[in-house]
């Protein structure tokens, strides 16, 4: 029961983050990678973007962006990491994948639910 507890409640904090759509349009931004950045590529394959570069992108002021990131960030959303005089951010995909996870349990209790309630011929 209390990973079960550990679980919902990392849940919400993620579902919490995403609940506002500038920090929505934000982590769909690092996540779909379609932006050129500044920064260089922290891995293969992962794209990462400078906080300027969301701004100029979003229009929205830098504060707000920042604060954004944090949010993003303390729910394990984002990765943060310096790279010279920039801040780059990228997505974690590991916590989207547990994202999903969340959404696919949710589904299949739903659909059990009514498979339960169908009345058998």
């Amino acid at each position: 029961m209390a990973d079960e507890n550990t679980d919902l409640a990392e849940w919400a904090k993620m579902l919490k983050a995403l609940s506002n759509v500038h920090r929505l349009r934000v982590y769909q931004t690092l996540f779909s990678g379609g932006l050129v950045s500044c920064c260089d590529r922290i891995e293969a394959r992962e794209p990462v973007v400078a906080q300027a570069d969301l701004v100029k992108l979003l229009g929205l002021a830098q504060s707000t962006i920042s604060q954004h990131l944090k949010v993003l960030e303390e729910a394990g959303l984002v990765i943060t990491e310096r790279r010279g005089p920039w801040t780059c951010y990228r997505a974690n995909r590991e916590r989207a994948a547990r994202l999903g996870e969340y959404f696919r349990s949710v589904a299949e209790a739903q659909s059990l639910r009514c498979d339960r309630r169908t009345p058998e011929p």
